[in-house]
Parts: structure tokens; sequence; C-alpha cells
């Protein structure tokens, strides 16, 4: 791959990785980790796309499997003290951080995964079904539940003020 194609893929994916490693981490500075983690991989891997599809929901699904595979290393399950220091510093992630967001980052892991994909990673149901590994009607319904839930948090949260 030429360092112009490379560039140009960061520049039109890099935005959306992060805020989806922003929304399944919830660490602004992990994400920044995983989302170089995850272009470093297509750099390399670039030579193995097959081309069944676009390149955004391959690069969705390595950015997916590269932060399930941080969540489930056991030693940032715990917060050392320097991890603490810089979580208390405040981050400039005001798109990140809002009643919408935090309502889909409480989701059940399924269903904030289904409206991450479809809404924030603007893929088609097929699409997001294949990064999911599921059929599209399981998808459908993992996206509907995600989306019944949000407007239960949300009228809960504004509508009983």
């Amino acid at each position: 791959m030429k360092q112009e194609e490379f560039d140009n893929i960061v520049n039109e994916y890099g935005d959306s990785v992060l805020r989806l490693c922003f929304m399944i981490l919830k660490d602004y500075h992990a994400a920044e980790d995983i989302t170089q983690e995850t272009f470093l991989s297509v750099f390399k891997r670039h030579a193995f796309f097959r081309g069944d599809s676009s390149l955004k929901p391959w690069i969705t699904k390595i950015a997916m499997n590269k932060c399930y595979s941080y969540l489930r290393k056991s030693y940032h399950k715990h917060e050392s003290p320097c991890e603490v220091e810089m979580e208390e510093k405040p981050l400039d992630t005001s798109e990140e951080t809002g009643p919408v967001t935090e309502a889909i980052m409480s989701l059940p892991e399924k269903d904030r995964q289904a409206v991450l994909l479809y809404y924030y990673q603007e893929l088609s149901i097929k699409e997001a079904a294949k990064v999911a590994k599921v059929t599209e009607g399981a998808f459908r319904q993992r996206l509907k539940r995600g989306r019944d839930k949000l407007k239960e948090i949300l009228k809960k949260d504004y509508c009983n003020e």
C-alpha cells in the first residue's frame, strides 16, 4: 500500500474509528491507542482485504475486535495510580460526551454494538450484521431493542424532571 493511499484511509475513517472505540471502551486514551493499532493492522493486512464490501465494514470489524480484545485482557481491568491521575485531567471530548452518548454507553453490549454500527458507523443492515456476525434478522432485532431502550432511558431522564 502506498503512503498516500494509507493517509487517505486514515483521513476518511480515523474520526469514525476513534468515536467507535471510545463508545466501546469508555476511555478516551485507550480509544486513541486502539485506533492507532487498528490502522497499523489495516496497513499491514491491506493485501488480504478481499473487497467483498467497502473498506468501512472491514476497518470497523478490526477496530471492534481490538477493542474487545483490550477489554478481555485482565491487566486492563485494574487501574494503576498512573491511570487514575490521567483520568482526573479534563479531556476535550465534547463530541463524545452528551446525554445521548451517555445513554448509548449505558446500553447492554449487543444493543450498544447494533446502535453504534448502524448510526455511528453508518453501515447498512447487511454490512452491520456481517460485522456483528449475526443474521440480518437478529441484527434488526438488536437494533430495535437498542432504540427502544434508548427511548426509555432518554424519556426517563428528560420527561420526569
